[in-house]
């Protein structure tokens, strides 16, 4: 498998410049002659995405194709894409290590920190489009791949056992919680690429499962990129903050009724308005 990296205007064809094989682009090249089809690569046969899938029982098969990398000295440069460049993922060793080291934790030391149950009926999750559980995503834990399965349970263990060392607050557990559930919103099989944005797109950007055929997930302690896990605490003491001072956005409509009572939020008298309040006022 080769990567090719096409910067601007997507032209009808490409010629690999290391087999000289040209590609279509178009309506008329790849593998995806219609909606949700796919052609066999060998023999040509066109066939249902969904009707392969189901048959197996199983989530699709999946591999990584591609990484994004970045570069510091290529943007201080002021080179094209702010430093930025795709790659192929060549070397398959690390997800291959964390799926054995899952393999061997997931029933012993993090047992108690991944769900087993199945996924609650539900109409757009089970009916609509031949529902989810036919993509093989029946349980909770499906909705994860072995390396992001291994980062969360580690997560969650690590947070479970601070609560307990530390003997902190239910509410202070809950805290970081929210985050965690952020995490996980950032780093599953339904993430996809935003290409308008240029950016990873979390799950749930609509609210409702929609299996992905190109995904996308971060590294977990990068300092780059979205949906890591330092974007998804970062907001934590912005939140104690507006814990201490309180405000929310209020409606014209509001600001002019004569009613101006604001009800009192965690434990202040009353709600401080927005800058952009206080000018409308």
């Amino acid at each position: 498998m080769r990567l090719l990296e096409v910067r601007g205007a997507l032209p009808d064809e490409v010629t690999c410049p290391d087999t000289g094989v040209t590609i279509r682009t178009c309506d008329d090249g790849g593998t995806v002659p219609k909606k949700s089809n796919y052609a066999c690569g060998a023999c040509g046969t066109v066939q249902d995405v969904l009707t392969t899938i189901k048959a197996t029982g199983k989530t699709g098969p999946v591999v990584p194709y591609t990484i994004q990398g970045y570069c510091p000295k290529c943007d201080k440069e002021g080179q094209a894409y702010g430093g930025r460049f795709f790659g192929p993922a060549e070397d398959p060793a690390p997800f291959d290590a964390a799926h054995s080291e899952w393999e061997k934790r997931r029933d012993t030391d993090l047992r108690d920190y991944w769900p087993r149950s199945e996924l609650p009926f539900g109409f757009m999750t089970h009916k609509l489009n031949g529902g989810i559980p036919n993509h093989g995503f029946t349980h909770w834990w499906t909705m994860f791949n072995a390396r992001q399965l291994l980062v969360h349970a580690q997560i969650l263990k690590a947070i479970q056992r601070t609560r307990a060392d530390a003997q902190l607050r239910q509410e202070c557990w809950e805290y970081v919680l929210g985050a965690f559930q952020q995490y996980l919103r950032n780093q599953s099989m339904f993430n996809l690429w935003n290409i308008q944005a240029d950016k990873l797109e979390p799950m749930f950007a609509n609210n409702n499962f929609h299996p992905k055929s190109t995904l996308i997930e971060n590294c977990v302690f990068a300092t780059l990129g979205r949906g890591n896990w330092l974007s998804c605490i970062e907001s934590l003491p912005a939140t104690l903050d507006w814990c201490k001072s309180p405000w929310d956005l209020v409606s014209n409509e509001r600001l002019g009724s004569p009613d101006t009572r604001y009800p009192c939020v965690s434990g202040t008298a009353a709600v401080r308005r927005s800058t952009s309040e206080r000018r409308l006022s």
